[in-house]
């Protein structure tokens, strides 16, 4: 992804900051906006958050479990872990929308879920969590 399709995706995602979506009348969201679209880090963790992603399926609908577990703050981990460097929730919600992943929102709520294939990513977050416990065991 060129930065100029970066700057495009987020034109289409008004209330997107680094730390996810916030209403834009809040006093920080114009700063936030800015920071997030101003930074190269930001760009750089959204180019990871894609290569990761970019093995996920799509689902044609979502279900209650991608509901509740295909969102950014479920998936950071899996996406750190694989690119080896942290990530943003914007950066995710971002690259998950590049994709071509749909963000569904419910009503009350700021964090989206997206339509991945849910058995691909209940896979991928399973064996995350053994690999976490090896490491704890190692270390």
């Amino acid at each position: 992804m060129k930065k100029y399709v970066f700057e495009r995706n987020l034109d289409q995602l008004p209330g997107l900051t680094a730390q996810g979506f916030m209403p834009t009348d809040h006093p920080l969201y114009a700063q936030k906006r800015q920071q997030f679209l101003d930074s190269a880090t930001y760009f750089k963790q959204s180019l990871d958050a894609m290569h990761v992603l970019k093995s996920f399926g799509k689902a044609q609908l979502i279900s209650s479990w991608q509901e509740d577990n295909c969102k950014p703050s479920k998936l950071k981990d899996l996406i750190e872990w694989h690119s080896g460097k942290p990530v943003s929730i914007g950066a995710i919600i971002l690259a998950a929308y590049a994709l071509g992943f749909e963000l569904h929102r419910k009503a009350y709520s700021y964090e989206p879920s997206f339509n991945m294939l849910a058995r691909q990513v209940e896979t991928e977050l399973r064996q995350l969590k053994v690999r976490q416990m090896i490491g704890k065991m190692v270390s």
